[in-house]
């Protein structure tokens, strides 16, 4: 199998996995199929791409320098397809977040406090159209509690993210496709299907499907190539679903870039980068 290139730039540990279990060797017959997957999403994402740079957006890269919980400087190269980060909480997760959200520093992150410099930057490099982040923000930059208040308010999400079509047709685009996803689980097996009207009785894990499924519904209203960025996507949904759902993303087309906590994505996940555990050493240079 050829070697890994180095990342000793990037200054965090990387994993490439090959497998669930980062341990375990994949069969040639087992890669050949993992590439041929792989290769398909991109070919599949190619065609779907608008061919000019003002319907389309794409993350490539996040550079960070003394910057929160960061010491030192540290970058993260982005897939075209899915870039998993992993790490537990309070490892600069949510920080990198907010900085693709604001392309730059977030107002609220200050220089990393163990660093001799007040000196910080972001650098956020993209490709296309960057007004699309802020007009389309919400259908962009998600997280378990923003998916869980679109289930409050089915009638109000669904005009929010309507973009000018009709919000009746949205709901119930969101909701033939949250029955789907649903029906790949085991919330209806032991009761009754709850409907729409119903949905303040959902368990938190209903409620994130529904969220997701208003979320891709509006993006195929939209028709534009935008990226997608979860930040916490599996935790409130048991781990017995977790891998029907981390299925269910990673066949979507276009381009995704998903921030989880490594106990809650171990074995459900390929993780791409992993951020040091801050309670048991701070970030350094390598």
């Amino acid at each position: 199998m050829t070697a890994l290139p180095a990342e000793a730039d990037i200054g965090l540990v990387l994993c490439r996995r090959t497998a669930i279990d980062p341990n375990q060797r994949l069969t040639e017959i087992e890669l050949t199929a993992l590439l041929q997957r792989k290769l398909n999403k991109n070919l599949n994402h190619r065609f779907w791409m608008k061919g000019t740079s003002g319907d389309f957006i794409r993350f490539d890269e996040i550079s960070v320098e003394n910057y929160g919980i960061f010491s030192g400087s540290h970058r993260f190269r982005f897939n075209h397809d899915r870039t998993v980060i992993a790490g537990e909480n309070g490892s600069g997760k949510t920080t990198l977040f907010n900085a693709l959200a604001n392309l730059g520093p977030n107002p609220r992150v200050g220089p990393n406090i163990h660093s001799d410099s007040a000196h910080m930057e972001v650098t956020v490099l993209t490709t296309g159209n960057r007004d699309l982040i802020a007009k389309y923000r919400q259908l962009i930059f998600l997280n378990c509690e923003s998916l869980g208040y679109l289930a409050d308010d089915p009638e109000k999400a669904a005009h929010d993210l309507s973009y000018g079509e009709s919000a009746t047709e949205l709901k119930d685009s969101a909701w033939d496709r949250f029955k789907y996803m649903v029906g790949m689980t085991s919330y209806t097996r032991s009761k009754p299907f709850k409907p729409l009207e119903e949905c303040k009785y959902w368990a938190h894990g209903e409620e994130t499907w529904y969220g997701l499924a208003l979320i891709l519904a509006a993006r195929n209203n939209v028709n534009i190539d935008l990226p997608l960025i979860l930040d916490d996507p599996f935790s409130s949904v048991d781990s017995h679903h977790r891998e029907l759902l981390d299925h269910y993303l990673d066949n979507l087309a276009g381009q995704q870039i998903v921030l989880e906590r490594s106990h809650v994505i171990d074995q459900t996940c390929f993780v791409d980068y992993r951020l040091p555990d801050p309670n048991l050493h701070a970030l350094s240079e390598p």
